[in-house]
């Protein structure tokens, strides 16, 4: 899955706009996903960007992490998956 379809699916799961998105992808790409401490920045960070409450910023959070979880979890089923197209 490459940056695009995370994006895409990211606007899909949390119905919302490009520009929201985008925010999103900043605060991601700004921040490592593993960790305690990176989750608090994260939702931290969340919070700031999009001027939302901390609990809509950990659904935000929890619903990046399983899309990307996803990703790799499928990647790793079948390494060979997008070679075949």
């Amino acid at each position: 899955m490459n940056k695009k379809e995370v994006l895409e699916k990211i606007k899909t799961a949390l119905n919302c706009d490009d520009e929201t998105v985008n925010k999103i992808n900043e605060v991601i790409e700004s921040t490592f996903l593993i960790g305690k401490n990176n989750k608090d920045s994260m939702i931290k960070k969340l919070m700031e960007k999009l001027n939302i409450s901390s609990s809509d910023a950990d659904k935000i959070y929890n619903k990046v992490i399983e899309i990307i979880g996803n990703g790799i979890k499928d990647k790793l089923k079948n390494p060979f998956k997008n070679l075949d197209k």
